[in-house]
């Protein structure tokens, strides 16, 4: 591929393009979705190199220039060659002059220096991200990040015992948060298994749509949402409840009017007698 450079009008005479995507060139988008497109997709979905949880980033791209990530010499290995097959098969040159290989090592002299010094000399309304991570520590009862720095632990002890300290830390809040709220009191935190999920969750895509029927599911199951069917069934309750109360009044209603009805008699019968001793001479006096 050959390239000019219009310039006032006039073009330059032509050069060959060697390897890589023209920058501003009008075969630039469709030469990227040929190349380069595959190549990420291959990436993704045979899930190679880095993840951050369920995010893939293995492989950040920008034009023509691609960075491969991955936590260990093989995966970066296999991404490497999955590269040059495609390479050799759609037929275009990886220049070896700009690949540049980087790693990070946990106990460079370095980088710990860079970190003592970064802890040091910022406070805490500074956005590094060594304060970040010191923050975190303390949100979760870690010891201190100089205690880590000068006894750095292998990688597997230390996802594990990160993995334990947040259980511990989120099963002690949930278990004073179910202590105050009572919309909580039925929540037996001690029987809880920390880090399994529902199987709404579980079998959830991450899909905007999956997601938002989650939360319908979700809301159902735990009360939020009431179907019909339930609130007719309450209202049916209601009902027979209330209908049950009123006949217990009319019935003490009618007990009572019979009730009064029975003094009425009483008194007009001892009215008409106390009028006829009082007739004869003899006066009643409560």
């Amino acid at each position: 591929m050959g390239s000019r450079v219009k310039w006032d009008g006039q073009f330059s005479r032509a050069f060959d393009e060697q390897q890589g995507v023209r920058q501003g060139g009008i075969l630039s988008p469709t030469m990227y979705k040929i190349y380069i497109n595959p190549l990420l997709d291959w990436y993704q979905n045979k899930h190679f190199g880095f993840r951050i949880g369920t995010i893939h980033a293995a492989s950040p791209a920008c034009a023509d220039d691609i960075v491969l990530l991955a936590e260990d010499a093989i995966s970066l290995q296999t991404m490497l060659n999955l590269q040059e097959t495609l390479a050799n098969k759609d037929r275009y040159l990886i220049s070896e002059t700009k690949i540049n290989f980087g790693n990070i090592v946990r106990n460079n002299d370095i980088e710990k220096e860079i970190c003592i010094r970064q802890l040091i000399l910022n406070d805490i309304t500074s956005r590094s991200w060594f304060i970040y991570v010191n923050d975190i520590l303390s949100l979760y009862d870690f010891e201190s990040i100089f205690d880590v720095l000068n006894s750095i632990p292998n990688r597997e002890s230390w996802k594990n015992y990160v993995k334990k300290r947040i259980e511990t830390v989120w099963r002690q809040k949930i278990m004073i948060m179910a202590e105050r709220k009572s919309t909580l009191r039925l929540l037996h935190p001690m029987s809880m298994n920390c880090g399994t999920v529902h199987n709404i969750w579980a079998n959830t895509g991450l899909d905007s749509i999956s997601i938002m029927k989650a939360n319908v599911k979700a809301r159902l199951l735990t009360g939020v949402y009431t179907l019909k069917s339930a609130v007719v069934d309450l209202i049916r309750i209601k009902k027979s409840s209330l209908l049950k109360q009123v006949n217990a009044i009319e019935s003490d209603f009618r007990y009572v009017k019979s009730t009064s009805s029975n003094i009425n008699t009483d008194y007009l019968t001892h009215g008409e007698n106390r009028g006829h001793l009082k007739r004869n001479g003899i006066c009643l006096t409560p």
